[in-house]
């Protein structure tokens, strides 16, 4: 009987023990950043050793500030979910980052709390679908990018009902004979059609912190 309430005491210290290390590893590498103006970064880092790729852009903390380094880092790479505040407490930007590299669909606001833009990232690129808003908080523009760069068909809307379309192969404008002749419409098309719905009708994120 000693022995087995030894054992159950004994497994009871090592699942405590254990889950206090988690905890403890998780608040080291969660970092803020409180500006002399009252903005706030929240993020997570950690030393890794990668091969860095010389035409991306890394982000990395130490000192206290984040820098961003063309084909390298000095410092703990950001790794996972950023998240940064204005002064008045609202969201101005979030998204995640990858051992450095921004990643998946990031979000960013203006001061009053409207959505300025989302779009995709991949590996510390900007690909993918992407929305542009007006100091309104409307769509302004909407369409795909690649490498950074506008990319097949993309909506400007003016107005309430007021909608046109130009187009461009990797940021070059191109006409609409050119952008069907390319193929560049199926493509892009189809491409824009799986991935609106998924990256950008989900609810949005709340105003304030």
């Amino acid at each position: 009987m000693k022995i087995s309430i030894y054992l159950t005491l004994l497994s009871l210290s090592l699942a405590f023990s254990s889950g206090a290390q988690k905890r403890q590893e998780v608040q080291y590498n969660r970092f803020t950043i409180n500006g002399e103006d009252g903005s706030k970064q929240t993020f997570f880092a950690e030393d890794k050793r990668i091969n860095s790729k010389s035409d991306r852009l890394y982000s990395w903390y130490a000192s206290n500030k984040i820098t961003l380094t063309e084909g390298g880092f000095s410092g703990k790479l950001l790794n996972g979910e950023y998240t940064r505040y204005y002064p008045n407490k609202n969201l101005a930007e979030k998204g995640i980052f990858k051992f450095g590299l921004r990643n998946g669909l990031w979000r960013s606001w203006s001061s009053e709390g409207l959505l300025t833009k989302e779009s995709n990232w991949i590996e510390g690129i900007e690909t993918g679908a992407f929305v542009q808003y007006n100091s309104d908080g409307k769509q302004e523009k909407k369409g795909e990018l690649k490498n950074g760069k506008l990319h097949g068909a993309i909506q400007l809307f003016s107005g309430s009902d007021s909608t046109s379309v130009q187009y461009y192969n990797e940021g070059k404008s191109i006409s609409e004979e050119e952008y069907i002749n390319s193929n560049l419409f199926r493509k892009s098309g189809s491409y824009l059609g799986r991935t609106f719905g998924k990256l950008f009708n989900k609810n949005k994120e709340p105003k304030q912190k």
